[in-house]
Parts: structure tokens; sequence; C-alpha cells
């Protein structure tokens, strides 16, 4: 960076002679720094920056502020076209009261609610998150985007609270600061921690956990780490900025990671945060030590949760929502070095992932995930020169002006035509079966007698499936870990430690570096697995199984007489979460916070003295250190706590599909118990209001989709 040292040294009340000494070299060498300080070393320059006592913002108040990335006004096509859709709802009046009534029906269908509530999140701008290690000039690389100097920064960690930074035309009327900071509990809702921007339009909970509020002073003053503890206990911080970045997203700076094991349960907090609210993720490593083994272990669960926005739009670049940037990219690097810093640590980051979340992945997605795809989304940044940031700032402006944009209007598409069509066909199914009751009452109250006295039969057969599920679900987990424990056994022999070693690393550097993060992902990999192969294989089966039966024994009726009422009833639509498959077996989820607390635990691998050979030494230290730190055992615990999720997540799924269908005969028991044939015909109505609703929605499907 580009500063004057003269000015600085002499309003610091320094000679040259003095700066000379403190950074350990003569007087006439550190003259000539002056003359030209962007040949002063980053090293000296961090070591300068110390001594002066000034941090990177008054360094670089002199520099022009950054123009910011201006993305357009990307959602005006999505926008309009739900202003449309929300006319056509408000000006089909009879509508409301109709799909009220409707949703009151056993197994109803979908209602005018679910698709206000679509519209209400396609509104919403996705979020733009960025995370890194405390010292990776996160802030400093936000504002850069934002064009602005509002968030903290320096080159000691900054950041301490999680910092939402969102356009004035987004604060509500009520808020009349520029910036609130809240506490925690700002982000619980029955019990359970969500982080969901819209919670900052709620008055009442902002209100409620409010700290402080005031204008970006007050950011300054109490959303940093400071050396004393006279702070109020901030968590979170909203900032409103006129930036034209924020009319297409909003922009999230988290605090940055500690590699302190202490620190290490805020670590997995944070990272769970960022995953859950990101939609485009941006990671920061310094590129002096870029992607070092901490960054790996983040970035493999970072990887893992983020969203898989190629699945449903064909047209979205693979992994299109990450960049991995190498900061603090200053002119001290030379381009050639920094092309081989950023090469290297894509192939490091690629070689460790490969065999898991790589690999994962292009099941996923069907797509290539390899190194060429990975280095696509490898960046350096240096705010002060074009030539180490264009590049990072050309991408970022075409993914929210153009892809994301376009995605989001594929999506929001597809959901709106599937709801429209689906609707009207299931809403038909249901009109058919209510004019049925009417058109053959005795029929239909004869299939009602049937049903009634098939429920002894069907409660056993429920109760039979809740018995036979519990002890698959057991019986998964105790064969998922005992396969692990003798898998990671094999994996942990010190022999098979040091074929590893030698296989996968030459270097004896970058394999005491990297070798414990690399093998830990492979634990890792396997207990993914052995979970998907088993969930798969068996579970899913045993579900789809006992769907089927079930439908079978409740619907079992003479489809060939033309009195038969077929009663409509979605039984797959109750257990849909179980039954995504490979989308939902991503177990990310449950394994990247135990990975970022073990990575810290497994730090700190050194060399022991003695005859053996180096890979062998280091194959029986990470052996010892695995062992000391149960790593094994932490990972079994996480296996059983996925079989038990997936036994109470189940055992819900089963209930509630009891009650529905209770629902539904106890419907059919009230519409046969005396002829009533305007009881009906007023459900009929109703949900021919919602059938002709649904079938004119104005929604058209674009020719580039």
């Amino acid at each position: 960076m580009l500063f004057d040292i003269r000015n600085a040294r002499n309003q610091a009340g320094y000679t040259q002679k003095d700066i000379a000494e403190m950074l350990g070299m003569s007087q006439s060498m550190y003259s000539r720094y002056e003359d030209d300080p962007s040949s002063l070393p980053f090293g000296k320059t961090m070591h300068l920056m110390r001594i002066l006592g000034v941090d990177f913002g008054k360094l670089s108040s002199t520099q022009q502020s950054p123009q910011g990335i201006d993305p357009g006004h990307p959602y005006e096509e999505l926008n309009d076209r739900l202003n449309l859709l929300e006319s056509y709802i408000e000006a089909y009046d009879k509508v409301f009261s109709a799909s009220e009534e409707v949703s009151k029906l056993p197994n109803a269908p979908s209602t005018v609610k679910e698709l206000q509530s679509l519209i209400f999140r396609y509104r919403r701008k996705p979020n733009l998150v960025l995370t890194g290690a405390f010292d990776s000039g996160k802030s400093h690389l936000a504002n850069y985007q934002l064009g602005s100097r509002d968030l903290p920064t320096g080159y000691t960690p900054m950041t301490k609270v999680m910092t939402f930074v969102r356009h004035v035309q987004d604060r509500p009327a009520w808020f009349k600061e520029d910036v609130w900071i809240v506490e925690e509990d700002f982000w619980k809702q029955d019990g359970q921690y969500k982080f969901d921007v819209e919670f900052f339009n709620d008055k009442e909970r902002c209100l409620q956990h409010r700290i402080l509020a005031g204008t970006t002073d007050t950011l300054q003053k109490y959303g940093v780490f400071k050396d004393n503890d006279e702070q109020p206990s901030a968590h979170s911080a909203v900032v409103y900025l006129d930036s034209p970045l924020l009319l297409s997203c909003n922009l999230v700076d988290l605090p940055g990671y500690s590699d302190q094991i202490d620190k290490s349960k805020k670590d997995n907090f944070r990272a769970e945060s960022a995953t859950k609210i990101a939609d485009v993720l941006i990671y920061a490593s310094t590129a002096t030590g870029f992607i070092k083994k901490e960054d790996m272990i983040r970035l493999s669960y970072l990887i893992r949760q983020l969203s898989r926005k190629e699945i449903s739009y064909n047209n979205y670049p693979t992994l299109g929502n990450l960049f991995i940037v190498a900061t603090h990219a200053h002119p001290g690097i030379k381009d050639d070095d920094l092309k081989k810093i950023m090469k290297k640590g894509s192939s490091r980051l690629y070689r460790n992932l490969e065999e898991t979340v790589f690999n994962q992945l292009q099941q996923v997605t069907n797509r290539v995930h390899n190194l060429d795809v990975l280095k696509q989304h490898v960046f350096c940044f240096w705010s002060e020169t074009p030539e180490r940031c264009g590049e990072l700032r050309k991408a970022i402006a075409n993914l929210l002006s153009e892809v994301l944009p376009a995605a989001r209007l594929h999506n929001c598409s597809n959901e709106i035509n599937n709801i429209k069509n689906h609707s009207k066909q299931e809403i038909s199914e249901l009109i058919e079966h209510y004019q049925k009751i009417i058109d053959h009452f005795e029929a239909a109250k004869l299939q009602y007698e049937t049903l009634k006295s098939s429920e002894p039969q069907r409660k056993k057969k429920i109760n039979q499936f809740r018995i036979d599920t519990m002890k698959l679900c057991r019986s998964l987990k105790k064969t998922n870990v005992d396969s692990f424990r003798s898998k990671a056994q094999s994996i942990l022999d010190e022999k098979e430690l040091e074929y590893t070693i030698r296989e996968h690393f030459n270097d004896k550097k970058e394999s005491q570096e990297y070798a414990s993060s690399y093998i830990f992902e492979r634990l890792q990999g396997k207990s993914e697995e052995l979970i998907k192969k088993d969930y798969e294989g068996y579970f899913i089966p045993h579900i789809k199984t006992f769907l089927e039966e079930h439908r079978q024994l409740l619907l079992n009726v003479d489809k060939s007489k033309p009195d038969t009422v077929k009663i409509p009833f979605n039984f797959g639509r109750l257990f849909q979460d179980l039954l995504v498959g490979s989308g939902a077996i991503y177990i990310g989820a449950l394994f990247g916070p135990i990975g970022l607390m073990i990575g810290s635990m497994i730090a700190g691998l050194n060399f022991l003295f003695g005859r053996k050979s180096w890979q062998e030494r280091l194959a029986k230290q990470i052996h010892k250190k695995f062992e000391e730190k149960k790593v094994v055992s932490k990972l079994e615990e996480q296996i059983e706590h996925f079989w038990d999720n997936t036994e109470s997540n189940c055992r819900k799924s089963i209930d509630y599909l009891d009650e529905e269908w209770k629902h539904k005969l106890a419907e059919l028991e009230k519409l046969t118990s005396s002829k009533s044939d305007f009881e009906i015909e007023t459900i009929i109505q109703n949900l021919e209001d919602l059938r002709d609703f649904f079938g004119g929605i104005p929604w058209r499907t674009g020719s580039h989709f």
C-alpha cells in the first residue's frame, strides 16, 4: 500500500534514526523507503504501523475512497412480476375466504398463504457473507465492495460482532439511526437460534434486544475488539448505508475465526451462522499463509453447506457462489510469486477435499468438480492495485448483476408454475371426491363403514411401523458406528498413516502442516459415506414400502365401479423431508462444527527426533494426537446423533400421518352421517374458487428459461 511514511513519522514525533533502529535496519536504508514507500516489505510495513500507532483506516484516509461495486437494479423484472402477482391476489376478493376454509380440510392442498409466502421469500435480497481468519482483512474487503470506509478495519483483529449491512431504502420508518447493536438473544425463536435478516424489520424484537443505537461511530466504538473489558455484550449490528452494492444484496461481515482452542465453540457458531444465511460466500485467507490447515477444515464445512443453486438452474456456474480470496496481496509480493501462492493453495485445498467434499458435490450436482473448476473461484485482493482486485470485482459484479438474478427468476418461475399446475390437479381430484359423495351418497357411506372397520388393522400396521422404524434406526446406528470404528482403526494404523503420508505428501514441511487435516477429512468422509449408503440403501426403501402398503390398505376399493368414491390423500408429502435422498443426506451440517473444533485440537504437530524416517515419525505423532483428543469417539457421537435425529423426525412424520388420516376419516363420517348436500356443495364451491384462482395466476415462463 502507498502512503506518506515521512509525514506519518513526523506526526508521531520520531526521527529517521529512531525508526531505523526499531525496524532493525540502517538509517540510509530506511531513508530510501521514505523516498519510495512502495519498496517497503510488507512485514516491515506491518511493524511500522504498530510503531507509529496508526491503523489501516488512518493510513488509507489519504487514498481516494473506492467506488464500490455497482450491480445496478438486477431484480426489477422479478419484482415487477411479483407485483403483478400480488395485484392479482388482492383483486381476487373471494379467494381469501375460500382459501381459509379449504385450509381446514384434511390433507389440504396449496393455499393463497403458501403463494404469498413464496412471494415474500423471493422479494428478499440474497446475503453476501464474508468470513475467514481474524487477521484476513475481511472488513477492508467489505468496505471496498461497499465503496465506503464505514466498517472498522485494521491490521489487528477488529470485528467482534456479526455485522449486517443493508441499504438505507430497507430501513424501517421507525428505525431512525444508522446503526443498532443487539444482544445474542435477538436471534432466538422458539428457543432456537435462527439467523434471519428480516428480524431487523421486527420493531418489537429490535427494541427488546437493542443495546445501543447511533451513527457508524457506534460501530467503531463498540463493534470491535479492544484492550478494555468495559464494552457492552454486543453480539450483532445492523448498519444502513447508501451503497449501490446493497441494491442487489445484503452484506454480512462475520467476526474472524480464532485459531485458539478456547475459542473453538465460537468458531463453530460463526461458521454455522454464515452457512445458514449465505447465498454468496467470500472466504478470506491472507496471501502470506494462503490456505493453511485451519482454512482447509473451515472450507470443508463451508463448501458442504453452501447452497447448490446449480442443481435447479443449469446455467448457474459450478461453485458459482464461492469466492476464496488471497487478501493482503500487497506489491511486496511479486506477480509470479503471487500466482504460485494461489496455485499451491488451490492445489492443496483440492487435494485435501477431493475424495470427500468434491466427490460428494459431483454426485449431488452431476457436475465435474475438479481442480480447474476450483481455481476459477480463487482470487487475490489488494485494493490499491487494480490488477490485484479487478478480477474479483468483475466476478462478484457479474454474479450479483447477471447470474444470481437469472437463477432466482428461473427458480421462482418454476415454483410458481409448479404450484399453479399441481394445485389445479390436486383440487380437481378433491372436487371429484366431494361431488361423488353427493352423487353416490350410499356408496360413500358404505365406503366409510369399510374404512372404519379396517381402522384396527391400520392402527396395528402403523404401530408396527413405529417399532420397526425405531429398531431399524438403532440397528443402522450401531452398524454405522461399528463399521466406522473399524475403518477408522485402519486409517489411523501407524503403518497405514505412514503409507498415506508418503503417497500424498512429497514435502516434509507441507506434510507437517497439512497431514493431520487431510487424515481428519478422510475420517469424516468415511463416516459420511457409511451413513449415506445405509440411509439410501435401507432407510428410504423402508419408508417407501410402508407408504405404499398404507396406501393400498386405505384406498383398496373397487375402482371399476363408477360410484367408487376415491379419497385423495397425499401420503408422500407428509414424509417429504425424509424422502429427498442424497440431497438431504449431505452430512456436513452434522460434521462441520465438530470438524472445526477438532481442527484446533489436532493442530501443532512437531517432528520427534530419532533415526526413523520423518514419515514414520509424523505418522506416530498423528496417531498419538488423534488418540489423545478422542477424534474417532467424537465422530462416532455425531453418527449416533444423526440416527437419533432421523428416528425422531420419522416418528413425528408417522404421528402427523396418523392424525391427518383420522381427520380425513372424521370428515367422511360427518358428511355421510346424514345427507346434507349444502355443506358439501359449499366445500366444492370453495374448491372451485381456489382452482380458478390458481389456474388464472398471471405468470409466464420466459423464453430464456
